[in-house]
């Protein structure tokens, strides 16, 4: 709910979807059915296992350059499970009409 944090669609640059929804969803049919905003379609960049990614780059690292604290200060975790308004979002959207 971009309403929340002050936000609309033409303030993301990207948004990267991760783990199991990010590897294998279609984002056409996503926008299709209402999942995400038609104004987010060209935005969206599905990236896979992207803790597992992350891991492995950071494990990598020979230096200490910054990197990691940038993108951790603008990063959040947002538990869908505790967000208000996903349940009856997801269940009144999963009706394919």
């Amino acid at each position: 709910d971009l309403d929340r944090y002050g936000v609309n669609s033409h303030n993301i640059g990207h948004m990267y979807l991760a783990g199991g929804m990010g590897h294998g969803l279609d984002i056409e049919s996503a926008v299709s059915i209402g999942l995400f905003p038609s104004d987010l379609a060209e935005k969206i960049v599905p990236v896979g296992n992207a803790s597992l990614a992350g891991c492995i780059k950071y494990g990598n690292l020979l230096r200490d350059d910054g990197d990691i604290d940038d993108i951790l200060s603008v990063s959040q975790e947002i538990l869908l499970s505790n967000e208000e308004d996903f349940s009856p979002l997801y269940y009144e959207n999963m009706l394919f009409d």
